[in-house]
C-alpha cells in the first residue's frame, strides 16, 4: 500500500471506489444515506485533489446549484484513481 492510501479513511476510499466503477466517473449520487458523512468525505477529497467540481447540464444528477455558477457534481481525478489503485 502505497502512503497515499493509508491515509484514506473508509467512507474516502469507498466513495472513490464507487465513482471509479461508474461510466462517467462522477462522485454523485454518494454511496451513503448519512449527509454529513458524505460531505466530511467529500471536502477531504477535494482538498486532496482526488476529486474535481465539474459543471453538469441537461437531466444529469447534480450535488447542489451554486448561484452564477450553475448545477456542480463532482469528478474523480487521476490522483483519486491513485489513491485507490485503480487501473
Amino acid at each position: 500500500m502505497s502512503a497515499l492510501s493509508e491515509q484514506l479513511s473508509d467512507a474516502m476510499s469507498i466513495i472513490l471506489q464507487t465513482a471509479a466503477r461508474r461510466s462517467d466517473s462522477k462522485v454523485y449520487p454518494f454511496p451513503f444515506d448519512d449527509d454529513k458523512k458524505n460531505i466530511k468525505a467529500l471536502n477531504q477529497l477535494l482538498r486532496r485533489k482526488m476529486i474535481k467540481r465539474v459543471l453538469v447540464s441537461g437531466i444529469a444528477p447534480y450535488h447542489k446549484q451554486v448561484r452564477n455558477v450553475g448545477c456542480v457534481n463532482y469528478e474523480i481525478t487521476d490522483d483519486g484513481y491513485d489513491a485507490i489503485h485503480w487501473s
